[in-house]
Order: C-alpha cells, then structure tokens, then sequence
C-alpha cells in the first residue's frame, strides 16, 4: 500500500469519527420547549439531570481560572454568594475543558456544544485505536461507531448531562489500548506512560467511574496474562495504574483526607449505593421510573450483545483452522472484553449485593448502574468482533458463516441505533428548555461549620461592620483573594460573606489574625481593632492539598522521563 493511500484511508477513518460524533450530539443543543424567540432552530438545551449543576461550575471554575488560580477551588457565587470548596471534591477535568473554549466562542451553550463535540469525537477515536490493535479498519470502524450510538452512552447526555461521566468515555479505550500493549510489547515505558496518563486524566474527570472501571477490569488482568502468556506486562499494568493515582493526588489525596470537613454523608443520604440496582424499584428509582426503564432496557441490550457475542465465538472456535490470523489474534482478547462486561453487568444487580458490600469503598461510584458505561465499551468491542467474523467469513467464502455474523452485526448495530433514536433521543425534544438558576446551591458540599440546608440563609452584603461605627470597603474581591478596608471608631466585627472553611487565611495589616466562624450562617468573622486597617485574605493550600501537590508533580516527572527514555530508546540506531 502506497503512502497516499494510507493516508487516504485515515482521512476517512478521521471524517466517519467526526461525522458520526457531530450526528449522536449535535441534535441535543436543537431540542427543548418553548423555541428562542423568531427562531426555528435557536440554539439551546432541554432541561437534564445535572446541566443546573455544571452550567454554573463550569462558569465559576473559569472565573476562577482567569483570577490567575491554576487550580481553583473555591466556587465563589454559589449558595448565596458564601462560596463553597466545590472542586477541592468535584472533579476539575471537564472544566479546564470547557475553560480552555470558551475564549473561542464567549457563549456557554456554545462551549457546550463543541465539548460534546470533542468529547464524543475522543471516545470515538479511543475505540478505534482499541479496536484496530486486533481488527481491520471496517470492523474497528464499526466497533467505534456502536461506542457512539449506543444507548447509555446517549443517555448520559439526552437524559442525564452527565458532564464529567461523559469525559469518561474517552479514558476507558485509552487505557485499554495501552494495557493491551503493555501485553504485547517488548518496549513498554511509552505503553506505560500512557496507561498513566490516561487513568491519572480518568481520576481528574469522573472517580466514580473510574473506581468501577478499575474494580471491573482488574481483576480479569491475571486472565489476560494467562491468555497471552506474559507475566511482566501485568506488573508493568500495576506500576502504570499506582503512577496513574499519583498523577491525580493533587485532587484525589485532598479529596479523600478532607472529606470530614463538608457533609458528604448526603450522598449516601439521598442516594444509598445498594438501592441503586438495576430492576429493583426502591425509593427515588420509583420517582423516575421512565427514566429507570431507559436504563433496564439498556443493560438488557448490552447483555443480549455479549452473550450473542460469546455464542458467536464458540461457532468459530469449532473449525479455527479456517480463520484468518486477525481473529485468531483476536481470541484472547475477546475472551477478557466478555469477562468485563459480564462482571460489571452482574454487580448492577442485587444479587451482587452480598459481593459489593465486601469491596471497599464500592460506595464511591454512588449509583451502581454507572457500570452501563463499561458495558457500553465492551458490548461495542464485541459488535466489532462480530463484524470482523463477518469479514473473515467473506474472504474464506464460507456463506452460511458469512450469512450468520453479517446479520447478527446487523441486529446488534441498527437495533441500537433504532432504540438511541427512538427510545432515548426524540422523547427529549419535549422537555423545557433548560434556563440556568438563580441561585446555585450545592447540599452536599457545604461545610461542616455552616448551616446544612443553605436556604435558611440570611441575605448578607459582602463585607459587614458590627459593634462599632465605622465603614467597610472592598478594594479587591476575587475567588480566592479579598483585600478590605476598615475603618472604625471601636473595636469591631467585621463579617465577610464566605464560609469559614480550612485554608483562607487573613491578615490585619500584613500581620496574621485569626478566623472565626458567625455561628448562624457559618461566615468568617475577624476581630477588627479601633482604626484604619486593611484585611487581606486568601484561600491557601492545606498540608494535605501541598502533599497532593508534590505527589502529582512527582509522579508527572516520572512520566516525562519515561516517555523521553521511549522515545530514545525506541530510535533506530545509526549505522556507521
């Protein structure tokens, strides 16, 4: 094959990936009730699960950004303006994306937008690498394209706007892709670097997610070694998954030690993990009961695909002489994607439940059908499998084969097609049109110190002078940084409206001065002296945030020189 060829070839891959990414999203941002007015196709959104929360993270996060934070914590106009440590515990990733957009297009619906885009186009491209390290580009093509269209993958967007879970789609592939090398390669530190950059970007996008994809996929890592014969690439697998948590210790170290110092114990609360499983129709399950059919016939589908899948398999491994040595490869592969898959649908049932109590921590993922984003990779891998028998059936001319693979891959790709469309996509177009809030709150990331439902909270002006005369001035106020001006014929309180909350400091004239915290509304509190001063005050790190920090700089260094040595170490050498 000539060059030009080749490269036609990926042109095309590259267009099929953005074309059918920009079908499966762009309908989203053309649907809700009532229509912008004098337009027919205004851009806008319906109203979703989570979009309330995201709209205003997102916006904060950059305010945040463009105040000169490189990693902003504090979330300055939420619950009434008294702020709250939102990204200390919410994942950041998806906000530097949508940060690093909106410069381009100074709209949100229109930086929403082209994240989807970018996103969806991401988890398509990751599918295709991963598909195509074991089948031809027309069955990887097919395996990316049931990654796109299949039904969770569009529910996480239509119905849930699950922003950072749909992030996750692209680092499920990639870290596949890269174990996968790890098993094959000789020369493993770029594999290596990979697999931590991408579960390191994993944990920085959606924990959740990630802690399940880990609790699915690891312990099959010993079949995969069994399968391939190589021992070495699952202790290379273990050093690149630990290096993969360091690069993410800046948020998940503090996210973990602190976590006593807001009320997470809400969650649990409103959402309790085992009464999360599928079919199993308990408390909040029973208020959004449409939308939890959507997610039972979901999980229906994709174990209708594995098993049809795993039946196909074994008609082949009947006669594998006939072969080709692309699906023979692909054997032991499949063999782990359907073991995947199996197990995570297993743990979103409550028969599961005497297992998922004994895994530690099985509490993170919050609901246990997030596990639908697995088996949406596996169930897509294994229709590219399925296409790729199709495939290898038509050269050998075997008809009956050929007859069978090609219409199960048939089923399998239009039926999900035809249930995304139908099922999931068009009944959205009747939902309002989503209008950000008023007022953000967040329930579950208010400090201990302030008042657990923040709608009781009393209407406060930034700065506030008490038990003396005198006057306040904001010179400067950002999310991170005030400077205020007092002055005052006695001592004095002086009130700012912010939580009182591990890490802001203050001084008093260049000099530190202790916090206190309003016990009604939990703001910060500063004995001010007879005078004129000036109070500073910033949101600094904590020991624990500085250990993130240096963790994640660290284990960033190893991955750099991992990746120079590779990149040496894998040049040709020069002959004399």
């Amino acid at each position: 094959m000539t060059p030009i060829s080749e490269f036609k070839r990926r042109a095309a891959i590259a267009l099929l990936c953005v074309f059918v990414s920009a079908l499966a999203v762009t309908p989203f941002f053309f649907m809700g009730q009532p229509l912008p007015e004098g337009s027919r196709w205004g851009l806008r959104m319906p109203e979703t699960h989570d979009m309330f929360l995201h709209f205003d993270q997102m916006r904060d996060f950059y305010q945040g950004l463009t105040a000169g934070e490189l990693y902003p914590r504090w979330e300055e106009d939420t619950n009434y303006g008294f702020g709250a440590p939102t990204t200390c515990f919410y994942p950041p990733g998806v906000y530097y994306l949508t940060a690093l957009l909106y410069p381009l297009f100074h709209d949100w619906t229109r930086v929403l937008l082209g994240a989807h885009l970018l996103m969806m186009a991401g988890s398509a491209a990751a599918a295709f690498l991963l598909a195509r390290r074991c089948m031809s580009r027309a069955a990887a093509a097919a395996a990316m394209i049931a990654y796109v269209v299949f039904p969770y993958h569009a529910i996480d967007q239509y119905h849930r706007e699950a922003l950072a879970e749909l992030l996750s789609f692209v680092w499920m592939p990639l870290m596949l892709l890269f174990v996968d090398k790890l098993f094959a390669n000789t020369r493993r530190l770029l594999p290596a670097a990979g697999l931590v950059l991408s579960y390191g970007a994993f944990l920085w996008s959606h924990p959740p997610t990630a802690y399940q994809f880990t609790l699915a996929f690891c312990p099959f890592l010993p079949l995969l070694a069994l399968l391939r014969r190589n021992w070495r690439g699952l202790v290379w697998t273990g050093a690149g998954l630990a290096l993969g948590v360091g690069l993410s210790a800046a948020y998940l170290y503090p996210a973990a030690v602190e976590q006593n110092f807001i009320r997470h114990e809400i969650i649990g609360q409103i959402w309790p993990y085992h009464e999360t499983y599928l079919f199993m129709y308990a408390g909040y399950s029973k208020q959004y009961f449409d939308f939890f059919q959507l997610l039972n016939a979901s999980w229906c589908f994709y174990v209708v695909v594995i098993v049809l899948a795993v039946f196909a398999s074994l008609a082949l491994g009947s006669n594998s002489g006939t072969v080709s040595p692309i699906l023979s490869a692909l054997r032991s592969t499949f063999v782990f994607w359907a073991a995947i898959g199996g197990f995570a649908s297993f743990m979103m049932l409550r028969m599961s439940a005497p297992l998922g109590r004994r895994i530690p921590k099985i509490d993170i993922g919050v609901f246990s059908w997030r596990m639908l984003a697995i088996t949406t990779l596996v169930a897509a891998l294994l229709a590219g499998a399925t296409v790729q028998a199709a495939l290898d059936a038509h050269r050998a001319r075997r008809r009956g084969r050929f007859a069978l693979f090609g219409g199960l891959a048939l089923v399998i790709l239009f039926g999900g097609v035809l249930f995304t469309i139908f099922g999931i996509m068009a009944p959205v177009n009747k939902q309002q049109a989503f209008q950000p809030e008023e007022e953000h709150t967040n329930y579950a990331i208010i400090p201990c110190t302030a008042p657990a439902r923040t709608d009781d909270l009393p209407e406060m002006d930034r700065t506030t002078l008490d038990g003396g005369a005198g006057s306040v001035t904001v010179r400067e106020w950002k999310p991170q940084h005030r400077v205020i001006g007092v002055k005052s014929s006695d001592a004095a309180h002086l009130f700012v409206r912010t939580f009182n909350y591990p890490g802001w400091n203050a001084t008093l004239d260049g000099h530190p001065t202790p916090l206190g915290t309003d016990g009604e509304t939990g703001a910060i509190v500063l004995d001010v002296p007879a005078g004129e001063h000036l109070v500073t005050m910033d949101f600094l790190d904590t020991p624990a945030r500085r250990l993130g920090a240096g963790i994640t700089l660290l284990s960033f260094l190893f991955v750099l020189a991992a990746l120079a040595i590779g990149a040496f170490a894998g040049r040709p050498k020069e002959t004399p």
